[in-house]
């Protein structure tokens, strides 16, 4: 599932402390979870402020323009019922399953003085 990551291109890239790079693909798929879970949590909290904000987007400008365009597809899929039920089925899957996980690898040891390795 990694192959499109570009730290996994060929074998290369940002690879640390000597892990190969299989090991390195994982760690990427692993956080790109964490950056899905704040996303979808940002969005639920402010869904009414992204609606109105792509709102005044839409209204500052033609809806044949690029903002135009991406404030018209905000509005279209904030409208759809079945968008708001995944968002708040990630969201709750998200705090349920990789919340802890992923709270712990951000977390930093004093001793180790590395992040995710508690001594």
């Amino acid at each position: 599932s990694c192959s499109t990551d570009y730290v996994c291109q060929s074998g290369q890239g940002s690879i640390r402390r000597g892990r190969t790079w299989q090991e390195e693909c994982h760690a990427v798929d692993s956080f790109r979870w964490w950056h899905v879970n704040t996303a979808a949590q940002h969005l639920k909290k402010h869904w009414d402020a992204w609606i109105l904000f792509a709102t005044g987007c839409l209204n500052s400008t033609t809806a044949d323009t690029a903002a135009g365009k991406i404030a018209s597809t905000i509005l279209s899929l904030t409208s759809e019922p079945k968008i708001k039920c995944d968002l708040l089925f990630i969201c709750a899957y998200s705090k349920t399953f990789f919340t802890k996980h992923m709270e712990w690898l951000q977390g930093h040891d004093e001793k180790a003085g590395d992040f995710g390795y508690l001594t």
